[in-house]
């Protein structure tokens, strides 16, 4: 299983790879919170944990069962099982076993009176979802060579009406009033390509009201491009449900942003300058940008910080590239994390810099480039 995945996803070096056969053992006393509360649903899986590896990721395929059946389905009551009874059997090569960080938590130091009833009770069925994650559609306004290698944007067709099915069953089964489960507390539109360049999931959004839908909050991952106030106002029967925006930025130079992305800037800036206002204004509560860090843009992660502490952000989050569904070639070339890369030794001396420790005005997240700095400089 481990050989599998380390072909699946760039490699570190092998100092960083010791502790992986220690991730394994001695999990008994803890809790993960992940299979109890969120669900992906991409455009083939019912998906209860983000590990690509897990040979139990995948709770049911979206053309054969409804996501009420993925949700509480025996291949998901068995993952979560799993959890229940120490063993954490489908979960080889999760990062968060080997140093037990969070989600991790140790069962008797969870005071949440939810957790608390699933692990007293052994609770394999959940009532509620807290995090919805539609990542079915891939359409998007944007071409970033890490991502795909053409547009993508379905509006007619056989596969645009399959997504179609399978939206109206998510709104069915649990979104709307009087559906299946008593709860989702957290919709997230989307993990697959952006809101706004999507007509399933404008039309989604734009649907959604309080008349028919029960309160929940919805969180945005989108490029910003098409996030003006324009789009905003054509929201407004439901952008009070809005409670945190995620902008995948990149960059910090025009130049850089073409070259990565090929969006407008100009549009950008302005958008992020409109979210920022949102969040002074209270009418979010979290705003976050994030960098893909890679060849064309890694000399620029401290001006990124800057950026986000100008817009008042919450988060500013970092992480490597990978070769998602994209141009695998290109993606190799730009992997600067990558010991074999060229640039890879500059980039361990500039991420010693103090600055990404973060201070008391914003969180930093580096993700997995956290292990390319010195023990000294980690928190």
């Amino acid at each position: 299983m481990l050989s599998n995945i380390k072909k699946k996803v760039f490699q570190f070096s092998n100092s960083l790879r010791k502790p992986i056969e220690k991730r394994y053992k001695n999990h008994k006393g803890f809790f993960c919170p992940v299979p109890f509360e969120k669900l992906w649903v991409n455009d083939s899986h019912y998906t209860i944990c983000c590990l690509s590896g897990s040979p139990m990721r995948h709770v049911g395929e979206t053309n054969l069962i409804n996501p009420i059946d993925a949700w509480n389905g025996e291949k998901t009551k068995a993952f979560r099982k799993s959890i229940l009874d120490g063993s954490f059997r489908f979960c080889s090569g999760c990062p968060s076993l080997a140093p037990k960080v969070p989600p991790l938590a140790r069962i008797d130091e969870i005071n949440d009176p939810f957790y608390a009833d699933i692990i007293q009770n052994k609770r394999l069925t959940v009532s509620k979802i807290g995090y919805l994650n539609l990542a079915y559609d891939r359409s998007c306004n944007l071409k970033c060579p890490s991502c795909r290698t053409q547009f993508i944007h379905l509006s007619e067709g056989p596969e645009y009406e399959r997504l179609k099915t399978l939206q109206n069953k998510i709104i069915k089964d649990f979104l709307l009033k009087n559906n299946n489960i008593d709860k989702v507390e957290y919709l997230k539109v989307t993990g697959s390509g952006d809101p706004f360049g999507s007509k399933l999931y404008m039309d989604l959004l734009k649907s959604i009201n309080d008349k028919d839908y029960p309160p929940f909050n919805i969180t945005i991952l989108t490029n910003g491009v098409l996030l003006t106030e324009k789009t905003w106002s054509e929201l407004s029967c439901m952008n009070h449900r809005i409670k945190e925006i995620e902008i995948s930025v990149d960059a910090v130079q025009e130049e850089t942003y073409s070259l990565i992305r090929g969006g407008s800037w100009k549009i950008l800036s302005k958008n992020l300058r409109f979210i920022s206002r949102l969040r002074n204004e209270g009418r979010i509560d979290f705003f976050k940008i994030i960098m893909v860090v890679q060849k064309h843009n890694w000399k620029e992660m401290k001006d990124f910080i800057q950026m986000g502490k100008d817009l008042n952000v919450d988060e500013i989050s970092f992480s490597p590239i990978r070769p998602w569904s994209g141009n695998k070639t290109h993606c190799e070339k730009s992997a600067v994390h990558v010991p074999s890369h060229p640039e890879y030794h500059s980039l361990l001396d500039y991420l010693k810099d103090p600055i990404f420790n973060g201070d008391s005005s914003v969180k930093i997240q580096l993700g997995a480039l956290q292990s390319l700095r010195p023990i000294s400089q980690k928190k």
